[in-house]
């Protein structure tokens, strides 16, 4: 039996959730106590401040899960002068957009009269230091405790108590502010990458699917693998400091002093024998700690578990990665002029220029009438070595619309291999797949959803 390989790009980014689950791409990272009350210690968390102010834990702080366990804010004395400050910030980790804040705080020693009180402040790290809430020291009804939510930019949120009077401020209740939470809510636009190797074609006895990850967000959380719909392995990269610490919320909710794992790798296995022979659906979900969520293969993959005949094939399918020379079988033919003599063909066709948009999937959307630019490179194995396809090769054009597959021109091989192809200026949503046929062995294939508006 010989092994060839089939190639294709990374296929396109989808958003999944379960019902019920907060939108995909945002989370929530907390500092010193989480949404339920459970204690997370003071990392990820900064205090700031001057002489004269005083940043620091309240009874055992963020270690602790009493009432009163938390950060505190106060004054040393009570007349602090111009600029005098404290707080306590909380940064976002990078890769991702604050969009908003959570504060749980109890203010004490607030109300009494002074013509130059202090403030308290929740504010954003954006330009404007924009204000989530203020509270001044002589305000009446001000004490209290209050969970506060709102809108958020820049890169950090910090709570402070401040002196912004010209000269000195009058406290003389000697405010105190405590915190028992502070939170932000990010939005991640960036989906996870990765690719996947080692699943051969037709699939026989345990087939196993090798999964290399990494994200630009928060981090990873989990790959699956469901075929006809049923999830039959899912594997976390996570890790346990990195588990939903809420799980009972919608949405993911984080301690903002872990670092999540940003790279990981995955074993995805089902027992074919199990399936019966023929085709069957073989998904592979990758998951981020925010919710994005992209498919690393959504195919049908053939399944016979009959005895092996001589001369059979199999094809080894390696999606978004490097090719895995090793199972392309010894056996290799010379390049001729004559195009179609390819052997393991390596196919690469993308979206050359920036389309009008794309969904939340990651699909671009092309604007309705105009032509857009796709290219790539055919390369083939001749003697052990990668060279590029011959001139003139034909490379297919096939177009699927709703579930209608239909013959378009396709494009030839040129130059160093390369490949220019344009779409109609009458296309509208559908499939494409740019697919080379070799005259023996098996085609390359790769496949690009568009939608037209």
């Amino acid at each position: 039996m010989r092994n060839i390989l089939l190639t294709a790009p990374l296929a396109a980014v989808i958003a999944l959730g379960a019902a019920g689950s907060a939108q995909a791409g945002t989370a929530t990272l907390w500092g010193c106590h989480g949404p339920t009350g459970a204690p997370l210690g003071a990392d990820g968390l900064q205090a700031l401040g001057t002489s004269g102010a005083t940043a620091n834990t309240n009874g055992a702080g963020c270690s602790g899960s009493g009432p009163s366990d938390g950060l505190r804010l106060s004054f040393n004395g009570n007349s602090p002068t111009n600029g005098t400050f404290a707080a306590w910030r909380i940064t976002s980790p990078g890769g991702v957009t604050v969009i908003g804040a959570t504060i749980e705080r109890t203010l004490s020693g607030f109300g009494n009269a002074s013509a130059q009180p202090a403030a308290y402040r929740l504010r954003s790290g954006d330009a404007a230091g924009t204000a989530l809430e203020q509270r001044l020291t002589n305000e009446s009804g001000a004490n209290g405790q209050a969970t506060i939510a709102g809108n958020a930019a820049g890169n950090f949120v910090e709570a402070q108590l401040r002196c912004d009077a010209p000269a000195t401020c009058a406290v003389p209740g000697g405010p105190v502010v405590d915190i028992r939470s502070l939170a932000l809510t990010v939005n991640d636009l960036n989906p996870p990458n990765g690719s996947i190797a080692g699943l051969t074609e037709p699939a026989r006895g345990v087939a196993t699917i090798n999964v290399q990850a990494s994200d630009q967000g928060l981090g990873l959380q989990k790959a699956e693998l469901f075929v006809d719909g049923v999830l039959r392995q899912a594997t976390d990269l996570a890790g346990p400091a990195c588990a939903d610490i809420a799980p009972s919320r919608g949405g993911n909710d984080l301690p903002i002093g872990v670092a999540c794992p940003k790279t990981g790798n995955a074993a995805l296995a089902v027992d074919t024998t199990t399936l019966g022979n023929g085709n069957h659906r073989f998904l592979v979900v990758l998951t981020d700690l925010s919710g994005n969520a992209v498919e690393l293969l959504n195919r049908d993959v053939r399944v016979d578990n009959s005895a092996v005949q001589p001369g059979s094939t199999s094809v080894a399918i390696n999606i978004g990665g490097a090719l895995q020379e090793g199972l392309v079988g010894a056996e290799s033919l010379p390049l001729t002029s004559a195009p179609g003599r390819c052997l393991s063909p390596r196919l690469t066709m993308a979206l050359s220029q920036r389309p009008a948009s794309r969904d939340r999937r990651g699909v671009p959307i092309f604007k309705k009438g105009r032509r857009y630019r796709f290219r790539g490179k055919l390369t083939c194995l001749s003697n052990g070595k990668r060279v590029i396809a011959p001139r003139g090769t034909a490379i297919e054009v096939v177009n699927r619309i709703g579930g209608r597959a239909v013959s378009k021109s396709g494009a030839s091989v040129r130059t160093r291999g390369e490949i220019t192809w344009f779409n109609p200026a009458n296309y509208t949503t559908r499939e494409i797949e740019f697919r080379y046929r070799p005259r023996t062995g098996a085609a390359a294939r790769v496949t690009q959803r568009i939608i037209v508006r």
